[in-house]
Order: structure tokens, then C-alpha cells, then sequence
């Protein structure tokens, strides 16, 4: 499976000294880097909010880390930034291979945002998803 392939490589990169131990789970922080709405990386797992990018202009951008899984594949975790997101309301979207699997709202404080080394939960401000069991985004397609 892919998320286990995603497990290895984030633990090869990030090593097992700086994961973060909770409740026996290894976590990897989320290393966002700040892209603007208008990035085509950005398009596929945004399409529905495409008139809320337009009239936000630069108010508007999407924190984004891509990480490659050991078969050539990526794994992709978006969060929106800006006009639309509280304190606790902030967008999250996962994408593996291109394919979104996850949507679901998170803290806005992504110095707290954190990815289990195995794949299968995200962590925000102390607020755990299990991505085995989240919703994929309504309103995207699927390639």
C-alpha cells in the first residue's frame, strides 16, 4: 500500500531522532511551504473553490507539502490559508498519486500540525484524524 511506502520514506528523511513520540505513535511534522492560489499545484484539489481564490487574490494561499512515496508516487497535503479559514476551521486536503482521499478542518497554527510516520493519522493542535477513515473532498473530481 502506498501509505506504507509514504511511512518509510518519511521516516528515512525526517529520522526516527526527531519524530515525535505520542502515545507510542511516531509523528513527522508538516513542513508547509506558502504557494499562491493561482499555483497549478494548487487547482486539482481546489477546483471548488475557485471563485473564493478569485476574489481573495494574494489574501489567499495554500500551505502545501509534497512528499514522494519509495515506488515513484507522491503524497500531497494542502491546507488553505487565508480568507475561509478560523482558528479552528482551516481546510486540510490529502492527495495520494494525484487522487484525493481526505478532506476535514484543522487548527490554524500549522507549527502543530504533524503527520503519523505510518500515514494513517494527522495530528492538529492535539486533535487527531484518522485518515483511514476521512471523507474525500466534496465538490473535486477524481482524475
Amino acid at each position: 500500500m502506498l501509505r506504507t511506502a509514504l511511512a518509510l520514506v518519511l521516516v528515512t528523511m525526517t529520522g526516527i531522532s526527531s519524530a515525535i513520540a505520542q502515545s507510542e505513535t511516531q509523528w513527522i511534522p508538516v513542513q508547509y511551504q506558502m504557494l499562491p492560489t493561482s499555483d497549478p499545484r494548487v487547482a486539482p484539489l481546489w477546483s471548488d473553490l475557485a471563485q473564493l481564490f478569485a476574489v481573495a487574490g494574494d489574501d489567499a494561499s495554500i500551505l502545501v507539502m509534497e512528499l514522494p512515496t519509495s515506488n515513484g508516487g507522491s503524497y500531497v497535503i494542502q491546507m488553505l490559508y487565508g480568507p475561509g479559514c478560523g482558528i479552528n476551521t482551516c481546510t486540510v486536503r490529502i492527495a495520494e498519486d494525484g487522487r484525493p482521499f481526505a478532506s476535514f478542518s484543522v487548527c490554524d497554527d500549522y507549527s502543530q500540525h504533524f503527520l503519523s510516520a505510518d500515514g494513517t493519522r494527522f495530528s492538529a493542535c492535539g486533535k487527531e484524524t484518522d485518515l483511514t477513515e476521512a471523507m474525500p473532498p466534496v465538490g473535486v473530481s477524481l482524475p
